[in-house]
């Protein structure tokens, strides 16, 4: 169903829109919070076991580009070269370049490629403490 919808207000008879939500429970764990050794491996287990679930796994709705899709670095850099001064537009333009040929359409489309969590880290997921040095992951 909708998570928007009517609701008659019992006085007066007005109607108003609500939207209703629902949350997980959990923290996220700030940059600046000491990892241990225990909640690293189990947050690399947890991308490894992601990135292997998402193996293989194509939808339509996946083949988008955008400013930071690595085969689109020269076009996006020379799209705002007209920022930098003089100076720092000859680098950028030799930087560019640079990177152009070492990354051909040719060799692009030898590489592999595959659907993946482009942010999955420790600062946009949701932990449960249970005491031990490695939090269990909610959501």
């Amino acid at each position: 169903g909708s998570s928007t919808f009517e609701l008659e207000a019992s006085l007066g008879g007005s109607v108003c829109w609500v939207r209703a939500l629902s949350y997980l429970e959990g923290v996220t764990i700030k940059n600046e919070t000491p990892k241990t050794p225990e909640f690293l491996r189990a947050l690399g287990a947890l991308c490894g076991r992601t990135q292997l679930a998402l193996d293989g796994f194509d939808a339509e709705g996946f083949h988008w580009t955008w400013d930071w899709d690595m085969k689109c670095v020269p076009q996006v850099v020379r799209s705002k070269l007209h920022h930098l001064t003089a100076e720092r537009r000859l680098l950028a333009e030799r930087l560019c370049n640079g990177y152009a040929e070492a990354l051909s359409e040719e060799r692009v489309l030898k590489l592999p490629h595959s659907v993946l969590h482009a942010d999955l880290n420790d600062t946009n997921l949701l932990f449960q403490s249970d005491g031990s040095d490695a939090p269990a992951l909610v959501g």
